[in-house]
């Protein structure tokens, strides 16, 4: 069996980074907030990370393995540069 970090999950590096991108611009206020928390085009890996951690400090609502791991597993740079593109 495949693991569902081997080949990407919907278009992303792993599903745990699909999940927290999903989460974040899913939610009208948290999209909201996310818009205003950085300027246009100024993510990088470390903003989004610290700014998912603090929306999420327990990982997303529906992570299935302990949030640490999962957001171990999150390609931070990928959320970063789709931020940006969406700028």
């Amino acid at each position: 069996m495949f693991s569902k970090e081997e080949y990407g999950y919907n278009g992303w590096t792993n599903w745990d980074t699909w999940n927290v991108a999903l989460w974040i611009d899913n939610d009208e206020p948290t999209y909201r907030y996310r818009r205003r928390y950085c300027g246009a085009g100024a993510w990088n890996a470390t903003r989004a990370e610290s700014f998912c951690r603090e929306v999420f400090p327990n990982g997303t609502p529906d992570m299935d393995t302990p949030a640490e791991q999962s957001m171990e597993s999150v390609d931070w740079q990928e959320i970063a540069d789709n931020w940006n593109a969406d700028e």
